[in-house]
């Protein structure tokens, strides 16, 4: 029997200070200085060219800044750091406020914050002021809150952890849905006064009892934990929990050992819901999975190379691939029979019926199919290929332990110089006398061009599904590049088969 083994594959991409990289997978940008003030100008350079409003926090100790995402997207303003006790100490700010010109700006937090001599230097420019603030970080996320209205829906975070707050800061400001500050073992005065106030049907309560303990979550209405320890599996939990309401074109990616370049860059990740992404543990897995999911086609790397090293970013790309450890091929069908379907055909949730492979319910299949989305070249006009070929998203159903490595397969077929163009693919059906098809174990390409065909016993043509195979006439014929690729990771494909032959197709468990 062939052990099987775990291959990693790393996602890699380019990063420059303040320079993109375009590749066949997406645009990956890094923005960053000398410091994190540095960092915080790039960042608002990157995302505005003017702004009416903008909100300045301080740039050492994150807490009266942890609520800002949702006054961010309502006043659609980038968030700015300041340090010291004067605009001698703030060149950045100066700079940045000279050219965005605002009209407006908002001081999170009290004086011992962002100081008075700041603010006055702030109002002596002429511009208008609003001092948000309170006695303490949990009364100053309170006014920050207010700032939003009535509302039924809160956040509550841990007053001295900036990962969930910073998480789940595409939600707040999409849903303006405010975050309130507590301790771990206790809900401020101001908090509860706060509560009072408001008709509050639903508490998501951000960490696990490390953070917020269930006595405190319980004083809570309609509470409902998002449970991880700060700061990775917190982020990890949180982004995909709401991964409805986030938007995976861009994302965001930062340290998660400090708060400063991820407050930076709350402004430009809630003005698309996109998430802000903390890399650097060993251990990514949910977030890897999650990331090979969606289709992401533009990365940002927050911070300098010092802070987030690419090796840390690239660890977010890993997938875990099974393959074959001894073999390329898929002759190790019973091994991987048993990996694939073999819980379910011992439960009898999958099985042959009536001359047809099937999964017996609609539960059974949700439990083992999954869709995923595939970028792929197709051409813009298929009658007038002169026009050329655009970039197509398209879904396909598969065995949820076979996603990943079937992204990775369509990942590297789009990354071919050649720009192969799937003008039709297909993977599951409900149910086929073969079983590869109802296990979600294989994929047809372009049918009509790469056809099945079967020859009696004389070489004449028994049955036929599509019109011909012409590689090298038809660009939509399947390529040997694309076998390759296939191959690679332990798939057959039937174009290989001695009677029939089966060009569109390729399986996992043979056949």
């Amino acid at each position: 029997m062939n052990k099987r083994a775990i291959t990693m594959i790393m996602g890699i991409f380019a990063a420059g200070l303040l320079t993109s990289t375009v590749n066949a997978q997406s645009v990956d940008t890094r923005l960053a200085g000398q410091t994190r003030y540095d960092t915080c100008k790039a960042i608002s350079t990157s995302g505005w060219s003017s702004a009416e409003n903008v909100i300045v926090a301080n740039g050492e100790n994150y807490p009266d800044a942890l609520g800002a995402s949702a006054l961010s997207y309502k006043y659609k303003a980038p968030i700015l750091l300041v340090q010291g006790n004067s605009m001698h100490d703030n060149p950045v700010l100066v700079s940045e406020l000279n050219r965005l010109k605002p009209k407006n700006i908002i001081i999170l937090g009290g004086k011992g914050v962002v100081s008075i001599n700041i603010e006055n230097s702030l109002k002596k420019s002429g511009y208008n002021l609003k001092r948000l603030a309170g006695e303490d970080r949990y009364s100053t996320a309170v006014n920050i809150a207010k700032e939003l209205g009535d509302v039924d829906e809160i956040f509550i975070a841990n007053g001295d952890d900036f990962s969930g707050s910073l998480s789940a800061a595409p939600i707040s400001a999409k849903n303006n849905i405010p975050v309130i500050l507590v301790s771990k073992n206790e809900v401020p005065d101001v908090v509860q006064a706060y509560l009072k106030g408001h008709n509050i049907k639903t508490t998501y309560v951000l960490g696990d009892e490390t953070l917020i303990s269930e006595e405190v979550a319980n004083k809570f209405p309609g509470v409902k934990r998002i449970s991880g320890k700060a700061p990775y599996s917190l982020n990890e939990n949180i982004i995909d929990n709401f991964k409805a309401n986030i938007n995976f074109n861009t994302i965001y990616i930062t340290s998660g050992e400090g708060f400063a370049d991820a407050l930076s860059a709350v402004g430009l990740a809630v003005r698309n819901s996109s998430p802000i992404i903390f890399a650097g543990n060993s251990s990514n897995n949910n977030i890897n999975r999650l990331l090979q999911e969606e289709v992401v086609e533009n990365k940002v790397i927050l911070g300098g190379e010092g802070i987030l090293p690419i090796e840390k970013v690239n660890s977010l790309f890993q997938q875990l691939v099974v393959e074959d450890k001894d073999k390329g091929d898929a002759t190790d069908a019973p091994n991987r029979r048993q990996f694939l379907i073999g819980d379910a055909e011992k439960d009898g949730t999958f099985a042959k019926l009536n001359g047809n492979w099937q999964y017996t319910s609609k539960e059974a299949k949700s439990k083992n199919i999954e869709t995923i989305t595939i970028k792929v070249w197709d051409y813009v006009d298929k009658k007038d290929k002169s026009k050329g070929k655009k970039t197509v998203v398209k879904t396909i159903e598969v065995n949820k332990k076979l996603s990943l490595v079937v992204k990775q397969i369509f990942d590297e077929i789009y990354a071919l110089p050649e720009q192969f163009p799937i003008d039709d693919v297909g993977g599951f059906r409900d149910s086929d006398p073969c079983i590869n098809h109802p296990a979600g174990a294989a994929i047809d390409i372009n049918p009509d061009e790469n056809y099945y065909i079967q020859l009696d016993k004389d070489g004449k043509v028994k049955s036929q599904v599509g019109n011909y195979y012409k590689p090298g006439e038809d660009p939509y014929s399947i390529t040997p590049e694309v076998v390759k690729i296939f191959q690679k990771y332990g798939w057959d494909w039937g174009g290989n088969f001695t009677n029939p032959k089966d060009y569109m197709h390729f399986s996992y468990l043979g056949g």
